[in-house]
């Protein structure tokens, strides 16, 4: 905390006037939490894109007084007053209820605004004695917001009140705002974010909780496309306040996951979205190794060197239900395969193909390279024939979303499953 407290500079006696009031009063809980905070404050801050240009400012130079005891205080009451915040261990309720921000969204006070709008209705389901899954899909169903797609122009966090005023914005704006309105009431909900799908392309947010038995039960803010649920992540982030970069990794509380080890050091892992390689996380160098911890089984991973680009002599891999990595091996010179009446696809949806549209199918040795070319001549399938067996294809088109296709392998029956 003394080392937050030198960063503040001039608001250094803004945060000691935190603890001198409680202190003064004789709250000791307050002021446990007000060390918290301050302790964890340091590279927390607004990145403010609503004037049109970003203007950053820390947490630690700019927050007042007024608004870290406002939050303090309310975040207590919801302890006192809610059963479902009164059971939470004090980790879990620093980690969840404390906080006055979740990301980089511009400092307003949520926290009043939804504890005196929801707590009437949070206070009835008490008194019937909702469980805590009860309460959180009570109010994801009551009080839900849109999914407005156009709102992905928006630049950074949203806060609560443009949340209100447009009523809604997209997945990651409505899963902050689902936690800022629910932790008003005392709800220890989580955002959990995913950076890249493994098999989709595009990433997600996700609103999760543990029930009173310790499960852990995830679901798409508001209840949009439930579906996703049925979707997997290379990686899954949790936004905790008190960790560098404000996020743990938490897949291994999603999907089965496995740890890898490649014999190369200074590796990372990547997985293929938007028609690029995006990396996931950097190995653990061991022993001239690089081990990879909790990564997603059934999806495709490209090991990357410092530069994000595919490793030389490192093959990608298929991390299988069993655990192992099955790795894609360079294709040899003889061996061919034949890919006829294959479709692309936009995530479920079948592609119209455009008639004399040319599509390339690529495979990959080190990087994606060009094996043939065809057009559609039913507008739905594709026929390349007889073509080198490289173990790993792609196919291309001239459209942005033909150009963001999925990864694919040839299975021995002629199947083909996309990654």
């Amino acid at each position: 905390m003394e080392r937050a407290l030198k960063k503040a500079g001039d608001n250094r006696s803004a945060l000691e006037s935190v603890l001198r009031h409680y202190e003064e009063t004789g709250d000791s809980m307050g002021l446990s939490c007000a060390q918290w905070l301050i302790a964890n404050m340091s590279g927390k801050g607004t990145a403010d894109y609503s004037a049109g240009t970003l203007k950053a400012s820390s947490d630690l130079k700019t927050i007042t007084a007024d608004y870290l005891i406002d939050n303090i205080d309310l975040a207590l009451e919801a302890r006192r007053r809610f059963p479902w915040c009164q059971t939470l261990t004090e980790k879990v309720f620093r980690r969840t209820i404390l906080p006055y921000r979740l990301q980089a969204e511009r400092l307003e006070p949520w926290r009043r605004y939804y504890l005196e709008k929801y707590g009437p209705e949070a206070d009835s389901l008490a008194a019937k004695g909702a469980t805590i899954e009860e309460v959180v899909f009570y109010f994801n169903t009551h009080h839900q917001k849109r999914y407005i797609h156009e709102m992905d122009t928006v630049e950074g966090d949203m806060p609560y009140t443009q949340i209100e005023a447009t009523g809604g914005g997209t997945c990651e704006h409505l899963a902050l705002n689902a936690c800022q309105s629910l932790r008003a009431i005392g709800v220890a909900l989580n955002l959990d974010r995913l950076p890249f799908h493994g098999r989709v392309n595009g990433g997600h947010a996700y609103n999760s909780f543990y029930t009173e038995q310790g499960a852990l039960i995830y679901f798409s803010p508001y209840e949009r496309d439930p579906e996703r649920r049925q979707w997997v992540a290379p990686q899954v982030r949790r936004v905790v306040f008190d960790r560098p970069g404000l996020y743990e990794v938490v897949t291994e509380e999603y999907y089965p996951t496995a740890d890898v080890e490649l014999d190369v050091e200074n590796l990372s892992v990547a997985t293929f979205n938007r028609g690029r390689l995006k990396k996931i996380s950097d190995g653990k160098n061991i022993e001239g190794k690089s081990l990879f911890q909790n990564l997603s089984q059934s999806l495709l991973y490209f090991p990357i060197d410092s530069n994000g680009k595919a490793a030389a002599g490192v093959a990608p891999f298929i991390l299988g239900a069993s655990g192992e990595p099955q790795f894609i091996l360079d294709p040899s010179t003889t061996d061919s395969i034949r890919i006829d009446g294959i479709s692309l696809y936009d995530v479920k949806r079948r592609l119209t193909l455009g008639r004399g549209n040319s599509y390339a199918l690529m495979g990959w040795r080190g990087g994606w390279k060009p094996l043939a070319w065809a057009m559609s001549r039913d507008s739905l399938t594709l026929d390349f024939g007889q073509v080198p067996d490289y173990h790993l294809f792609l196919i291309v088109g001239p459209s942005s979303i033909e150009q963001m296709q999925r990864p694919f392998i040839v299975h021995p029956d002629g199947s083909y499953e996309f990654f």
